[in-house]
């Protein structure tokens, strides 16, 4: 007889809650935020304050078609009252809020996918558990839960699971027209990422629907339907790309992949490639114990096989194959490629995975007749080591590795967390420099903490290359000459200092081109590479030693006569 799983949802939830849990306790180890989630803070606070950012080459522009306005409205909504919630003492903690919010939406929304498809609640909770794990902090990646998972793209991603799950469910009514709906309404919060799921739908509905001529009228219905729903985001695009006027400037494709390169988002065959071969070993530890378990089912069945599998060859075509003709569209029009999100549909691909994963955990259970706890617990430490291993549980383990040192170095424990150190270093400057520094300060630096903590004007960093692709194209050459020349200044070769006479020159050129007057200007440089200082160069002295172990910071006076004030105080803090 087939043994019939047992339903115990509260222990299932249980689980997710706890797990949910752990998840933002952790969180709280980890104080590092990414360069997209700094320029996503910067957004807010531009937002809310016009003024501030006056010489950022980014952050300046006002008015609609402004480049930092490329994330959608909604988003940066959501990220504003979550910064109303939790103060702007600590501007982390609000990805740290949606983090949490966005985590137990998307376990419930996997944990119903699961049980549909296995009608087991200990299959359901295992996959739903160890479906969030991260093992790139390079998109694309499939997960949630570190901190810097926290983004708009995530966000959307919380919902894919039920979709998925009410597509399969009605593909075949008309009640397919609702979900595209809602696959695009969601899109209002991220667009890129409701574009590629409708592509991945509208290819899995017509392959299962064998290309009939119903087929292809309900899927024309479906995509007007997704328009529909995401009509406030692409109205707004419209107005922001027209604003901007939007700009097809020639370039070479070799030109293209360096820029894109130096911005971390090379997508461009053949540089893809490495990203297939990234997510490929994370796809075989799934994809091969459960092809060589469901194909001895016997008399199980399979749930949606056919749907699932359509939808795993739709996302691979959607992330390959749309993204390869957007790239040789742009090699023919001598521009840059028209579409880089197609590439994101890679991470789409991992839901049908790991729902064929847990049918599998399933049917190996009902293959097992004897020593089945021993095959319960080789799963469960499958499923240790799989999340174990993830970007999801480093705080833990960095936890355990800190206790090993402190243990192991009982009489010189300073030496055991520097990871953390320099980055709290950073942000307790840049906390300074908003209070005494004038506010028109242009800071030349590697990192972007400054525009969120420091709320000061950045010359360039690595992230600013999504706003000038699509905004600003005309000014991507420019751009990448600028992050090159600073990463040259600011990280020399090993062991060497940085050139103060070079960063003073580099300085006076970007006023040079700006045509302006030259606004106060900092040098925040790794205290490793930091020059002596000059009589172009003044060493800024930290108050009660709150930097200058890991960071050093710089006033770049001015060619001529000295007219900057070395430091300033707000009438308030007097």
């Amino acid at each position: 007889m087939r043994p019939i799983p047992a339903k115990k949802h509260h222990w299932a939830a249980a689980v997710l809650v706890a797990f949910v849990a752990g998840n933002t306790l952790l969180s709280f180890r980890q104080i590092d935020v990414s360069e997209d989630q700094a320029n996503m803070l910067a957004e807010v606070f531009k937002d809310q304050d016009p003024l501030l950012y006056p010489h950022d080459p980014i952050f300046a522009e006002a008015g609609r078609g402004a480049a930092w306005r490329a994330r959608l409205p909604a988003w940066r909504g959501l990220l504003s009252s979550a910064l109303r919630l939790v103060g702007s003492e600590e501007p982390l903690n609000a990805f740290r809020l949606i983090g949490a919010a966005a985590l137990p939406v998307y376990l419930v929304f996997m944990y119903l996918l699961l049980y549909r498809q296995t009608h087991s609640t200990s299959s359901a909770t295992l996959v739903a558990v160890i479906s969030v794990a991260i093992f790139s902090i390079k998109r694309p990646y499939w997960g949630l839960g570190p901190i810097f998972a926290a983004t708009p793209a995530n966000v959307y991603l919380a919902a894919v699971p039920l979709l998925a799950l009410l597509f399969l469910n009605s593909r075949k009514r008309w009640a397919v027209v609702g979900v595209f709906f809602l696959a695009g309404l969601a899109g209002n919060v991220h667009l890129p990422s409701a574009m590629n799921l409708v592509a991945v739908m509208l290819l899995a509905l017509l392959a299962l629907e064998r290309l009939r001529p119903r087929a292809w009228a309900v899927a024309i219905v479906c995509l007007a339907a997704a328009a529909a729903g995401a009509a406030p985001a692409l109205y707004y695009y419209e107005l922001t790309f027209h604003a901007a006027g939007l700009e097809w400037p020639a370039i070479s494709m070799p030109a293209l992949r360096g820029v894109l390169q130096l911005g971390g988002i090379n997508f461009l065959y053949p540089a893809a490639l490495e990203h297939v071969l990234r997510w490929l070993p994370v796809a075989v530890v799934l994809a091969a114990p459960a092809a060589i378990i469901l194909s001895r089912a016997g008399r199980y069945r399979v749930s949606d096989l056919p749907g699932w599998l359509w939808l795993l060859a739709a996302a691979l075509l959607v992330a390959l194959g749309l993204h390869g003709l957007s790239q040789l569209v742009g090699r023919l029009l001598g521009t840059r490629t028209p579409v880089i999100g197609f590439f994101d549909a890679l991470r789409l691909a991992m839901l049908p995975l790991y729902v064929l994963f847990a049918q599998a955990t399933v049917h190996l259970m009902r293959l097992t007749r004897r020593h089945r706890s021993w095959v319960r617990a080789g799963l469960g430490l499958l499923a240790a080591v799989y999340l174990g291993s993830s970007h999801n549980t480093r705080p833990l383990r960095h936890m355990v590795q800190d206790f090993i040192v402190d243990v192991a170095q009982e009489h010189s424990p300073a030496t055991a967390r520097p990871r953390d150190s320099a980055d709290r270093e950073l942000r307790l400057l840049a906390r300074w420099a908003d209070h005494h520094t004038p506010s028109d300060a242009l800071f030349v630096a590697d990192r972007p903490e400054i525009r969120p903590y420091g709320r000061r004007s950045l010359l360039c960093c690595q992230a600013d290359v999504r706003y000038l692709y699509h905004f600003a194209p005309g000014r991507l050459s420019q751009w990448a000459w600028c992050l090159r020349e600073q990463r040259a200044l600011l990280k020399p070769t090993q062991s060497a200092r940085a050139d103060a006479a070079a960063i003073a020159a580099f300085v006076d050129a970007h006023w040079q081109r700006g045509g302006g007057l030259a606004a106060p200007t900092y040098l925040l440089i790794r205290a490793e590479a930091a020059p002596a200082p000059t009589d172009r160069l003044e060493e800024i002295t930290p108050p009660g030693g709150i930097w200058g172990q890991y960071w050093r910071l710089f006033l770049v006076r001015p060619a001529g006569p000295a007219t900057i004030p070395t430091l300033t105080t707000r009438p308030e803090d007097t």
